[in-house]
């Protein structure tokens, strides 16, 4: 038992993981996530909405079947990874990716018109509407590296210095000015 509470010290605010710089990798991945973006494109696609006490009432009627919002979601999931928010990006290279996804989309969502069951005559504009808006907010993150630059700039550099001289290598005598 006095173990498990010892353990438990590092991660409550009164052991090493308490220092600032720990929590600083989970913050990023937290704010790269985008997860939530996700839960609300699938809720949109659901005709749900998520309710402040955190569940979810019916907003009026789905899109599409289950297999379509399942293949519209997990294509947005491979188009708007964490990697897309902390790349670098230009404006001619964001253009060309989210015309990739509307074609890519467009096809999707033709191709399965039928097998996606689609009964609202411009559902497939909706969900088109609804990713291209969804994409797009992921990626301007990354343009021209806005998000890495953000978190560049929020790192705090830790420097421990030991004393005495530093450690002289193989070659250090060959370089001397």
């Amino acid at each position: 038992m006095e173990e498990n509470e010892q353990n438990n010290g590092m991660f409550n605010g009164t052991g090493t993981y308490s220092n600032p710089m720990y929590n600083f990798a989970g913050t990023i991945l937290e704010m790269t996530d985008n997860e939530d973006l996700f839960f609300r494109l699938e809720c949109n696609l659901r005709g749900t909405i998520a309710n402040p006490k955190g569940g979810i009432d019916r907003a009026g009627d789905p899109l599409m079947n289950e297999k379509g919002i399942k293949d519209v979601v997990m294509l947005m999931r491979s188009f708007g990874d964490r990697s897309s928010v902390m790349s670098f990006y230009e404006e001619a290279e964001i253009k060309m990716l989210m015309e990739m996804l509307n074609d890519t989309l467009a096809r999707l969502l033709m191709l399965n018109k039928i097998n996606y069951g689609f009964t609202n005559p411009s559902g497939r504009d909706l969900v088109v509407f609804m990713c291209n808006a969804c994409g797009f907010a992921i990626i301007k993150r990354g343009f021209e590296g806005g998000e890495r630059r953000f978190w560049k700039g929020s790192q705090v550099e830790y420097n421990v210095k030991t004393g005495g001289e530093p450690k002289k290598g193989l070659f250090s005598g060959m370089f001397k000015r």
